[in-house]
């Protein structure tokens, strides 16, 4: 016998189950993000050794992923005071980059690996670097 609250449609699911939307790096910063076509890749691969010497390798990442090294140069003080608000909002959520070493340019889902540093030129002018890590 089926139990009656099996008979029951389950509830329509939440706006809090949806996948969130990525958003994507800000347009009128894009044009001038120098990103490193040499990145590295972050793997967490360990050997361990058994009691006979025998090799096994583990690791946590279902595979390896990019960290990349980012570079916004020249950038006055509205460029920057949008980059800040763009870092504040985003800092912990994925979003998109164009990405394309090899010509072919994709929306890469990115995270902040770190905060981002500015060092500061004359005439109000700064640079931005920051790291990024490949999502998922």
């Amino acid at each position: 016998m089926i139990p009656a609250h099996a008979l029951v449609d389950p509830p329509p699911p939440s706006p809090r189950d949806a996948p969130a939307q990525q958003v994507a790096f800000p347009a009128a910063l894009a044009h001038r993000l120098s990103v490193s076509t040499n990145a590295d890749l972050a793997d967490d691969v360990r050997i361990d050794r058994a009691t006979d010497g025998t090799g096994r390798a583990r690791g946590f990442y279902i595979a390896p992923k990019l960290i990349i090294a980012t570079v916004l140069p020249g950038l006055n003080v509205p460029d920057w005071q949008l980059f800040d608000s763009f870092y504040r909002a985003n800092r912990m959520q994925p979003f998109t980059i164009p990405w394309g070493p090899c010509g072919a340019e994709v929306a890469l889902p990115v995270l902040f690996a770190d905060p981002p540093k500015r060092r500061f030129h004359g005439g109000g002018l700064s640079t931005v670097t920051f790291n990024l890590v490949e999502f998922p």
